[in-house]
């Protein structure tokens, strides 16, 4: 077992930059078997998610929605690309003393001139960047007083998917860690079905509160082309949460139409 000692966890009160409600900025100093070490962390409220299915329609219901954290990364990436071009330009004009034989030997040689510690704030193209959507469980955080578990992850299918599902069918399946290298917080996974009859709203999320939220439906047919898929933005708790359920839950029938997509993913 590992020895850890004279732990101090120092907090960014927000004083110098800001000061967010949602997580808190913290650094941990500690001893690790006699050694002293440190480590940058965040404290953010706990959370509630849920796989909504319709078996009638045999299709998941999910949501997208636009994350700025996956947009910064977009942009980050935009930009290393237009300064590669940049340099592909530059170097098409003055290659007399590099011999490059094929794209490949010019592209190699291009990356390792590039400079990652471009600025987010250039905006070279990026004003006409489409900003990948994130797939996504419906969830929310627990930061509602006097509300259970369930009761939040009620209030959430409801106000991002539009579905009044009787907290009565909200199954607990299990819970688990997001991110122990940067943050301990715990999500809570639920499972429920609707149907057309619970279906009471567009739901969008609360508008008041900045959410700008679209429901998706994933037809069962197209489940594992969807979760194989990399160029879909999309978190591991729908991907553990897509595979516990057909693992878990399908039937026989279902099973018959994932495989059935699964086998035509070429």
């Amino acid at each position: 077992m590992e020895d850890i000692s004279e732990v101090k966890i120092e907090i960014n009160d927000g004083n110098n930059n800001f000061k967010s409600k949602f997580v808190k900025l913290q650094r941990m100093h500690y001893k690790q078997n006699g050694i002293k070490k440190i480590w940058d962390m965040v404290d953010s409220n706990d959370s509630v998610s849920a796989l909504l299915y319709h078996r009638k329609k045999q299709c998941f219901i999910l949501v997208k929605q636009f994350r700025p954290p996956v947009y910064a990364r977009q942009l980050k990436q935009n930009n290393i690309k237009q300064q590669i071009k940049e340099e592909i330009t530059l170097t098409n004009r003055d290659t007399n003393d590099v011999l490059l034989t094929t794209e490949e030997d010019k592209s190699q040689l291009i990356i390792e001139k590039v400079n990652i510690k471009q600025e987010l704030t250039d905006q070279r193209d990026n004003e006409n960047l489409s900003p990948n959507l994130s797939f996504e469980l419906c969830a929310g955080l627990m930061d509602k007083e006097k509300h259970t578990n369930t009761e939040t992850i009620q209030a959430e299918i409801l106000e991002e998917c539009g579905y009044k599902v009787p907290i009565d069918e909200i199954k607990f399946v299990n819970h688990f860690f997001l991110g122990t290298a940067l943050s301990a917080s715990v999500q809570y996974f639920y499972y429920a079905e609707v149907t057309d009859e619970y279906k009471v709203s567009e739901g969008g999320g609360v508008v008041e509160e900045g959410e700008m939220i679209e429901t998706f439906e994933l037809n069962l047919e197209k489940c594992y082309s969807f979760m194989r898929d990399d160029k879909i933005v999309k978190n591991s708790t729908l991907l553990y949460a897509l595979s516990w359920w057909i693992l878990e839950v399908a039937n026989s029938e279902e099973m018959t139409l994932y495989n059935k997509g699964k086998n035509n993913k070429n």
